[in-house]
């Protein structure tokens, strides 16, 4: 048999191994279970937080006093101007600068989408009501000024965030965390069925019909097809409670999200990040005899921490960190498809950072094969890392 249609046997093999309907549909339980213990918590916790410092420039001249129990902490402006106002926002001095430029016309300033958006408008009408209620005898246009609708603009003061609200936001962290949940789940299966293999002293026979190489990419490919299953359940799962969610209070899923073209590179992504750390998940499995003794288990974590690195992008996507991030193949896989969420991206770089992944995918599944094939007949002794990374170099 070929060794490309061997390696799919082997895939296919792997696939069914573990792969259950019913754990998806538990799976699918537990997440509307979690996702409706969220939003009680949330509803709980309701509007404690830090106070909310915000400064006004201009506007009506009526006391801006919030109610009881509001998180605003609002002043007045006069004295300074826009830009020294503007660069305490930056700063981090306050969170949020009303500008008025006309009678029934403001801008909000602030780094990001606020949450305190609407709270901030009812104090911002009711300041110009009993603004214009005090100037009724003078003149009929304050009746008119009354009843004219307050427009509050919200402008970014940073380049490249207009319009990513919370929910950008929250889908960006979601998509990384899919990313995580994907490298716990490829883990936990590869250190099963490869460790359980070696320890049933199965490897001997099964060498002896299938080159490791092939052998090793059937791995990959089975658990990679498994993971990703089982991510697209989960992630419908959440864009289905998302939906019910946003229809109930109003709102809408980001439009990013749910866009085809979005869709299409995150789920790339998503295969090729998988891809390279199945491959790295099976060369360390061969190398260990025993999970609850070996020494080596802490090298099955390494990929978490760059993928958790990503979640520094949810922050700041436009940081020189986050751009890095995106092109590194380690960090990619997690990290761009949240820019893409999040900030206008260059085309040149999901290109590069696909070009990139791609030639690492090419040299794990290499090493991985040189380290298999020489690890799963090593019994009794572990090798050390010195000796893994010599097999990793020969040919």
């Amino acid at each position: 048999m070929r060794p490309d249609r061997l390696a799919l046997e082997i895939a296919l093999w792997e696939f069914r191994r573990f792969f259950r309907w019913k754990d998806q549909l538990v799976g699918l339980l537990l997440l509307a279970l979690g996702w409706g213990g969220f939003l009680v918590a949330g509803a709980v916790v309701g509007k404690s937080g830090r106070p909310v410092r915000i400064a006004v420039l201009g506007g009506p001249e009526a006391p801006l006093a919030p109610k009881a129990g509001s998180r605003l902490r609002v002043e007045r402006a006069e004295g300074r101007t826009e830009a020294v106002q503007r660069a305490r926002v930056e700063k981090g001095d306050l969170e949020g600068l009303v500008v008025f430029r006309g009678p029934a016309r403001a801008e909000l300033v602030v780094p990001r989408e606020p949450r305190w958006k609407g709270e901030l408008e009812r104090l911002l009408l009711e300041a110009r009501r009993q603004a214009a209620l005090s100037r009724l005898s003078a003149a009929d246009e304050a009746a008119r000024a009354l009843l004219a609708p307050l427009e509050l603009t919200v402008v970014s003061s940073r380049p490249g965030r207009a319009g990513r609200g919370k929910g950008e936001a929250a889908a960006a962290a979601v998509l990384v965390g899919l990313m995580l949940l994907g490298v716990f789940l490829g883990l936990a299966w590869l250190m099963t069925g490869v460790t359980g293999e070696k320890q049933l002293r199965v490897t001997e026979l099964v060498l002896s019909a299938v080159p490791a190489q092939t052998w090793i990419d059937g791995k990959i490919l089975g658990i990679t097809a498994l993971v990703l299953v089982s991510l697209l359940t989960t992630s419908a799962g959440i864009v289905a409670l998302g939906g019910v969610v946003a229809t109930v209070s109003g709102s809408a899923l980001p439009a990013a999200v749910v866009s085809p073209g979005f869709l299409l590179v995150a789920a790339l992504f998503t295969l090729l990040g998988l891809l390279l750390w199945t491959a790295f998940f099976a060369a360390v499995s061969a190398t260990i005899d025993d999970p609850n003794t070996s020494t080596k288990g802490g090298l099955l974590f390494l990929p978490m921490l760059p993928v958790a690195l990503s979640f520094a992008v949810v922050k700041d996507p436009d940081s020189l960190l986050s751009r890095v991030l995106s092109l590194l193949p380690p960090t990619s896989a997690s990290a761009l498809p949240a820019r893409l969420v999040l900030s206008d991206v260059p085309a040149w770089e999901p290109l590069l950072a696909g070009v990139l992944l791609v030639a690492a995918i090419a040299v794990a599944r290499r090493v991985a094969g040189r380290v298999f094939r020489l690890g799963m007949l090593m019994t009794g002794k572990e090798p050390t890392v010195p000796e893994i990374l010599r097999w990793a170099r020969e040919r």
